[in-house]
């Protein structure tokens, strides 16, 4: 499968399924009532039971006058963000897996097209799986910023003991090995970011335990490396539109008074209306191209009898 027909098929596939775009944004609203809901009222029921009045807060001008002020809100602003970090990203790996069990279904048979109760039940099938997989790639994500910050940390050492040489020489080498490390951090996080996604559609087609999925995907790119440059195209594409959308919303965005007022909140849901889309049409390129060249068609040849979860 080339990439042009991978990128077209994708789009192919999320215009059979646009119905997911506007659930997307209904969920970004439910998660705006839940900030609502879990960040602000709780703390302004507990400052305003405390004697805490907007006048307090008028001698603020450090983070650090907060915490005198306030220690326990403080705290307790800290353990309400992260319950609502908790909550936001679990309806977010939601309806990502309702989304990727529903795209998989029409890459699988293009006459499928969105049904609400298939996505639910998508979701529910695919949840745990995709939540497992999401945390083991997440620590592979995490050793691997590691390891770039010990080479961050090593490169004044280098610069030191280049020093010696030359001056020139070792701003240069400096400078090449930044640009290095940097290129190489770039491409790592690319890499795992389409780990991720064929993670996920190797999970929606086969199913599978996180480190066979892990291992079988890594092969799986490394075997087809135009698999990685598919996920590439794909997401320069997504930043190029995206860039494009906010260059032409900004002359709308300068309009002062309550015209702006009245423009800003449509456009902020248009953008991140198109931006969903996007990011749904890149899900449905990566779940194509692994649907075609993995199960449909692998090697090249079509095969019978291959493993495709139909529950």
């Amino acid at each position: 499968m080339g990439i042009s027909e991978a990128l077209r098929g994708g789009l192919r596939v999320i215009n059979r399924n646009w119905q997911l775009v506007p659930l997307h944004l209904v969920v970004s609203v439910i998660n705006c009532i839940f900030f609502l809901l879990i960040m602000i009222l709780p703390l302004f029921l507990v400052a305003f039971s405390l004697g805490l009045r907007l006048s307090s807060f008028r001698n603020i001008h450090s983070p650090a006058d907060i915490i005198a002020l306030a220690p326990g809100i403080v705290l307790f602003a800290i353990v309400l963000f992260l319950v609502y970090i908790l909550v936001v990203t679990t309806i977010g790996l939601f309806v990502f897996s309702g989304s990727a069990g529903v795209l998989s279904r029409t890459v699988m048979d293009e006459d499928r097209r969105f049904a609400l109760g298939q996505f639910f039940s998508e979701a529910k099938r695919l949840f745990i799986p995709v939540l497992s997989y999401t945390a083991l790639v997440g620590l592979v994500a995490i050793l691997m910023v590691g390891i770039f910050v010990i080479f961050l940390f090593a490169l004044p050492v280098a610069s030191a003991v280049l020093g010696g040489i030359s001056r020139i020489t070792s701003s240069l080498v400096t400078a090449l090995l930044s640009l290095f490390i940097f290129s190489v951090f770039i491409m790592v996080i690319l890499f795992l970011l389409a780990l991720m996604l064929f993670g996920v559609a190797r999970i929606a087609f086969r199913g599978g335990g996180s480190v066979a999925t892990l291992r079988e995907v890594t092969g799986y790119l490394f075997k087809r490396p135009l698999s990685f440059a598919v996920y590439v195209i794909a997401v320069l594409l997504y930043l190029i539109v995206n860039i494009l959308a906010v260059l032409l919303g900004m002359p709308f965005q300068s309009v002062r008074g309550g015209m702006g007022v009245i423009l800003s909140l449509p456009l902020q849901l248009l953008y991140y209306a198109f931006q969903s889309y996007t990011g749904l049409w890149i899900l449905s390129v990566v779940l194509l191209y692994y649907y075609r060249t993995e199960i449909k068609h692998p090697e090249g040849v079509e095969t019978e009898g291959t493993l495709v979860n139909e529950e």
